[in-house]
């Protein structure tokens, strides 16, 4: 098996594809930000949408402590609320 060597993140060469993780690393992140809960999901694809590299973004917030999100409750998404005015 061929080691392969991935570029660093904010190399204006790299594309997503040259960067992808191993699949195994893939599942292993991706199991990990799923066990965070849905907060830090939300804000993963808002990063995503601003136009962040996901590989490394997808790597540091697997790196997060769940239970300390968890006591935060930074592991849920706050209760949408609508603010209107009754009868108009």
């Amino acid at each position: 098996m061929q080691s392969q060597t991935y570029p660093v993140a904010g190399d204006p060469a790299m594309t997503i594809a040259r960067v992808a993780p191993p699949p195994e690393r893939l599942r292993f992140v991706a199991s990990r930000l799923h066990a965070l809960g849905p907060r830090p999901l939300f804000e993963f694809l808002l990063e995503l949408a601003d136009g962040a590299d996901p590989w490394s973004r997808l790597e540091k917030y697997a790196s997060l402590d769940g239970d300390f999100l968890a006591a935060l409750s930074g592991d849920e998404l706050p209760t949408l609320r609508c603010v209107g005015t009754r009868g108009r």
